[in-house]
């Protein structure tokens, strides 16, 4: 085989050619306009895009112009990686992705990077903080491009008076951001600053002085998606939403955020603990949700008030298509919910579309039992009642088949579908993880993450155990880049398949009732 030439014999042979008249062929790839060019190494990692240099001469430096930076996920990066990063930046950043996780990077360091990629262009910053608290430097309000913010584990400033507003943000996501002095006011400034805001996510935010009786409004004209898991009883409303398709509501005191949702089709109300005041919030609602499709709920079957939320919201639904209830039983029951209570409840119109009830983590205890028996019994249209056993439910699959086959079914085409135990259909989604194109993206629970940091001393941490033994619902929340590698768990909306034992045992016992 011969000899591979040296690199000065190449750097000779081409002198000697172009004395000849002779050029190489022209460059495909350096040819390409750099708008082009950008465009396909915007959607590449940030190692990638640094290897693209060896593709084409015009390449070779180009990565230090691209006006995106993305390093999710970067496994190993060091803090010495990105100070490089950055100060070999030809361009300022339009978008800027990294979960800040190692906890040797100093305070002061990313602090500095966020100062200097807070600049006047940039458009898209995802930037999670997993230690300290960062305090977020207020050259973040001239950020006015912005389309796009993602903070986590942070202290915001105030905002200056004179604001001009992000008049692109589109999109705002903060999980565990300290808002300083009157933080509701401070929280509904920022929202009412971003006209064309269409997707809100707060979880775990401190509303620092606010109060459960703190008068400020969420104004959003633009609004589709809403997310609020906030941890704490805290006041506030909303105004009308009237662009609102998807609303999830989680924490105390929170059934008056529903008084702007009229339009909402998708619903999700979780509230460990509704009062009688809650109550009477649900019961006065001026209007019916004429558009709710799909309703997710939280309830304790013992509790009065939770079962006479329920009763509101399903009032309030006309058309609703699928309801998914999250249910335990605790504590003194405070009412037997049988047929004779649960019927002095019912009017006409409910359940008028309802075709898919899933009832998550049964006891098989009788208020339980009695709703399973009253959906049956009213559902006109049902199509399939899926049932999930608790983990430490004393219930069998076996047991529970046999009492709910007995109930009689307004449906002719009502089918009960038994999942198993809620460990099962855990242990199924978490076979299903997966990672999104373009970075980490993850699908989880609001609910389950608020529990998880609320009774974790390491914030952030696996508890992987948790999340398959915790009987709590999960609520899809889709978003990209702010949670460490650690709790990356994709989980579909759509309904697990039930585990084959589950099918076979189903199987088995209906042959044996023929």
């Amino acid at each position: 085989m011969a000899d591979e030439e040296s690199p000065r014999s190449v750097r000779a042979r081409r002198r000697r050619q172009r004395q000849r008249g002779i050029w190489p062929p022209p460059d495909a790839l350096g040819s390409l306009p750099l708008d082009v060019l950008d465009n396909i190494l915007s959607r590449l990692h940030i190692h990638e895009v640094v290897r693209t240099s060896a593709l084409s001469r015009s390449w070779r430096r180009r990565w230090e112009a691209l006006p995106t930076v993305d390093l999710l996920p970067s496994p190993g990066i060091t803090a010495s990686d990105v100070d490089a990063l950055l100060l070999r930046r030809a361009a300022t950043i339009r978008s800027f992705r990294l979960i800040a996780s190692d906890p040797s990077w100093s305070l002061n360091t990313v602090h500095d990077w966020l100062f200097y990629i807070c600049n006047d262009d940039v458009k898209d910053l995802v930037f999670p903080y997993w230690h300290n608290k960062l305090k977020i430097p207020s050259r973040l309000f001239s950020c006015l491009e912005l389309t796009s913010l993602s903070l986590s584990f942070c202290c915001l400033p105030h905002v200056p008076v004179g604001f001009a507003g992000f008049s692109n943000l589109k999109v705002l996501y903060l999980f565990r951001v300290d808002f300083q002095s009157h933080g509701g006011r401070e929280l509904a400034t920022l929202i009412a600053a971003s006209p064309v805001l269409a997707e809100v996510t707060l979880v775990k935010a401190l509303l620092s002085g606010d109060g459960h009786d703190d008068d400020w409004v969420i104004r959003a004209p633009n609004l589709r998606r809403l997310i609020i898991g906030l941890g704490g009883e805290y006041g506030g409303r909303t105004e009308i939403l009237p662009r609102l398709e998807e609303g999830c509501l989680c924490g105390p005191n929170y059934a008056k955020f529903l008084m702007g949702m009229a339009q909402v089709t998708k619903l999700s109300f979780y509230c460990n603990s509704i009062l009688s005041t809650e109550v009477d919030v649900l019961q006065r609602l001026p209007f019916l949700f004429e558009n709710l499709r799909s309703l997710v709920l939280q309830v304790n079957y013992f509790n009065m008030s939770h079962i006479l939320a329920i009763f509101c919201l399903l009032r309030s639904a006309p058309v609703l298509e699928e309801l998914d209830i999250w249910g335990w039983s605790k504590g003194t029951r405070e009412i037997e919910a049988n047929d004779e209570f649960l019927n002095a409840h019912w009017i006409d119109h409910m359940f008028a579309k309802l075709h898919v009830v899933r009832m998550r983590n049964i006891s098989c205890l009788n208020n339980e039992m009695h709703f399973i028996e009253f959906f049956l019994s009213k559902a006109r249209v049902l199509q399939v009642l899926s049932v999930t056993l608790a983990p430490n439910s004393l219930c069998s699959n076996k047991e529970a088949i046999v009492d709910i086959t007995e109930y009689a079914r307004a449906s002719p085409d009502a089918q009960v579908i038994f999942m198993g135990r809620e460990l099962e259909s855990a242990i199924e989604i978490l076979r299903h993880i997966t990672y999104g194109e373009g970075g980490w993206i993850m699908v989880m629970d609001v609910c389950l993450f608020t529990w998880m940091t609320d009774n974790n001393d390491h914030e952030g941490e696996a508890m992987l155990d948790d999340h398959i033994c915790i009987p709590i619902a999960w609520i899809c929340v889709v978003v990209a880049g702010f949670v460490p590698s650690s709790l990356m768990i994709c989980a579909s909306r759509e309904e697990p398949p039930p585990p084959k034992s589950v099918v076979r045992e189903n199987e088995r016992e209906l042959k044996k009732r023929q």
